[in-house]
């Protein structure tokens, strides 16, 4: 990829308006994803010791709102959250370590409108800024991010869709 400071203003716009467009059809996904599980499943997982449902919905969300200060926004992340689904974290089956389902959906669609309210309204100085850290080789500057984001949710939301399967429950999409 191009060193980041050979993105014109313009060309930074794009690649952000294009990532927000995937992050959006990601959180209709969830969506569906969601609307019809029934309470026994959310601490569902593909293997033993795997990602479960809930903890996939808290990690997408968590993740999103940690994002949303690369280009200056911000998202309050509610008490014991990253602890619970920050990078690192470990899934439990024990649904009664984790909030309920509503609670932590309530808070995955505010983290995703906060990320996209943070891109739409990022200057050309912040979208342009070097990414750092072990993502900087794929996405190099912020307004890159903003497909992360989307390519995050989406692979988690694959795992959904195969914990839905083991389940038995309807297909989603495909």
């Amino acid at each position: 990829m191009p060193d980041a400071v050979n993105y014109a203003p313009d060309q930074l716009r794009a690649i952000a308006d294009s990532g927000t467009g995937t992050v959006s059809l990601a959180g209709q996904l969830m969506g569906m994803l969601t609307k019809d599980l029934p309470d026994e499943h959310w601490t569902a997982a593909t293997h033993e010791g795997g990602n479960h449902i809930l903890w996939t919905i808290g990690h997408i969300a968590t993740s999103n709102a940690q994002l949303c200060g690369t280009v200056g926004g911000a998202c309050a992340i509610p008490e014991g959250y990253e602890k619970l689904f920050a990078m690192g974290s470990e899934p439990v089956g024990d649904r009664g370590a984790y909030p309920a389902p509503s609670e932590v959906l309530g808070f995955a669609d505010r983290a995703r409108a906060a990320l996209l309210e943070a891109w739409a309204g990022a200057s050309p100085e912040a979208l342009s800024k070097p990414t750092e850290g072990m993502l900087a080789g794929a996405y190099p500057t912020a307004a890159h991010m903003i497909h992360f984001a989307g390519m995050h949710e989406m692979t988690h939301h694959g795992q959904i869709m195969q914990i839905r399967r083991k389940l038995g429950l309807p297909r989603v999409i495909g």
